[in-house]
């Protein structure tokens, strides 16, 4: 049901005057949006406190609850909160979290470069992932610039998480060695000394 146009040179030209190059071609749709992350969350957020959802700031989850094979609540820093059921949207998180009962999520961080702009002239509301850049335009005027989708030189930092989530991944990096730079850095190191006691 996604709405999108096959664009040649010219439609894109049309869509874009101002970019440069010699491009081929696009795909364009319409209905597509982008949100501002910060406002996005705040939207979600104010709308859970209308239906009642209370939110607490500033507490970190430490684990998952389980008695009896259920779900019982979360550990967090301010104690114990008991529910049937937990869901789980911690982000890069969500791995460690959903291991503490048992559940394996494969999830690895890439390090990637993302900048912002100062305000400038508005020149288009259109979002653009191409080759080897990316951009997106701001409420306040500024583009965020990122990578584009071929991933010029992300960061991958080796963990003890890759190494648990190695044959996950491994396939991936077969085919995109090139793609990515791996290091191994104080992450590992931290991880190791506390497993290691």
């Amino acid at each position: 049901g996604v709405q999108t146009k096959l664009l040649n040179c010219d439609g894109l030209r049309e869509l874009l005057p101002q970019m440069a190059g010699s491009w081929r071609g696009g795909l364009f749709t319409p209905g597509d949006a982008h949100g501002e992350p910060g406002l996005s969350t705040r939207s979600i957020a104010r709308a859970a406190v209308e239906e009642g959802v209370r939110i607490f700031e500033h507490t970190p989850v430490l684990s998952i609850e389980r008695k009896g094979g259920k779900i019982t609540g979360i550990l967090t820093a301010r104690g114990v909160w008991r529910a049937p059921i937990v869901v789980v949207a911690n982000g890069i998180g969500a791995s460690a979290l959903a291991r503490t009962v048992g559940i394996t999520l494969p999830i690895q961080v890439i390090k990637s470069s993302v900048s912002r702009t100062v305000k400038a002239k508005p020149f288009t509301q259109i979002a653009m992932w191409s080759p080897h850049v990316a951009y997106r335009p701001n409420a306040d005027g500024s583009f965020t610039i990122g990578n584009g989708y071929r991933g010029l030189g992300p960061d991958y930092e080796i963990t003890i998480e890759s190494l648990r989530g190695l044959r996950h991944f491994l396939p991936a990096y077969r085919k995109n060695w090139r793609l990515l730079k791996l290091s191994l850095g104080r992450d590992f190191i931290y991880q190791l000394k506390i497993r290691l006691g």
